[in-house]
């Protein structure tokens, strides 16, 4: 009687989970191998040394709701022909009752290169991959594969682009403030996202050369294009030489270990 009690109690708590849903719940989750290569959006050059960062996740069950966990990174890194590659994975998932086991959930993909104006995130499944920024998914082809190739636009054009585009407001006073928006909205905060120095360790780390001082130079080159006066580009000029600061002191850091 007792094993026929619990026996009805898993039953209830796995319809419960589907509900809420757990139906995409797999024992053996394998994704598929995404493939692709990465070129210039104005000129169509392959673009190398474009870090990808995968991230692998899980939904486990908790009291009142579901946490996303990662369960497995991998790096890849564009190669000359600016070709890309992320290795399909497989993994176990236990069914999610009584607030353990697991279902996949998805890869979290990050593009990262600090020339270029990069998508922040990826969602992939097992059968497509989603595509945030164009509000689309791609489908893996016969062989097994999803084929996405990927545009960057440089950030050198992308500012280029939103002068032109401030050129048709006739205010002075309005065009300014537009672009000391751009500047503090999206120029710094892209920036002070390579505090952490992660893209340039990891090309280290690979045996990879980069040329900092292009990267800092090009940078401010486009402060200086977007200020309104010396000012405003001293100020941005400040946030790029503490960046530089401190991804050096990380690059340091590392190389003493």
């Amino acid at each position: 009687m007792r094993k026929g009690l619990v026996g009805i109690f898993l039953l209830v708590q796995i319809i419960g989970l589907s509900n809420l849903g757990y139906c995409k719940w797999r024992l053996i989750n394998k994704t598929p191998l995404i493939e692709g290569r990465v070129t210039d959006a104005t000129t169509g050059e392959p673009i190398e040394n474009v870090v990808i960062s995968c991230e692998w996740v899980k939904e486990v069950p908790a009291f009142v709701d579901t946490v996303r966990r990662g369960f497995a990174h991998e790096v890849v890194i564009t190669d000359k022909e600016g070709r890309y590659r992320i290795p399909s994975k497989r993994s176990t998932h236990f069914p999610p009752i009584l607030c353990v086991g697991s279902s996949f959930d998805g890869i979290s993909i990050n593009i990262a290169h600090p020339l270029y104006s990069t998508p922040q995130f990826v969602g992939a499944g097992n059968e497509w991959l989603f595509i945030p920024s164009e509000n689309r998914r791609i489908y893996k082809s016969q062989d097994g594969i999803i084929h996405y190739d990927i545009e960057l636009l440089s950030l050198e054009q992308k500012y280029i682009n939103a002068i032109r585009g401030l050129k048709l407001i006739e205010n002075s006073e309005q065009r300014e403030k537009k672009l000391e928006k751009i500047i503090r909205e999206d120029f710094l905060p892209f920036i002070h996202a390579y505090d952490n120095g992660a893209y340039f360790l990891i090309c280290e780390g690979h045996g990879i050369h980069f040329d900092m001082e292009n990267i800092f130079g090009t940078w401010e080159s486009i402060a200086r294009t977007l200020s309104v006066n010396k000012k405003v580009y001293e100020g941005v000029k400040w946030h790029i030489t503490r960046t530089k600061g401190e991804i050096q002191k990380k690059l340091l850091l590392k190389r003493e270990k």
